[in-house]
């Protein structure tokens, strides 16, 4: 939650009006806990050859190629 904050604070990022730094804030607040928390997917990255065999899964939303996230300071990676 701590790194929610921060980002919210420091960051501004609008998509279609809203500031998703904010949204997220509002969603860890209302959400504490993963326990609690209400997911409608999830985002898996890694490398391409690494899960070019999801793309034909029929649980599969969308994929993208090629993006990269942001290195933030305040966020420490999980690995």
């Amino acid at each position: 939650m701590t790194a929610v904050k921060t980002a919210a604070e420091k960051r501004g990022y609008n998509v279609a009006g809203i500031d998703i730094y904010k949204d997220a804030l509002k969603q860890v607040e209302k959400y504490p806990t993963l326990k609690t928390a209400k997911f409608a997917g999830i985002i898996v990255s890694g490398r391409t050859e690494n899960l070019a065999t999801l793309d034909d899964e029929p649980y599969i939303f969308a994929t993208n190629v090629g993006l990269q996230a942001e290195i933030l300071p305040y966020i420490e990676p999980t690995k």
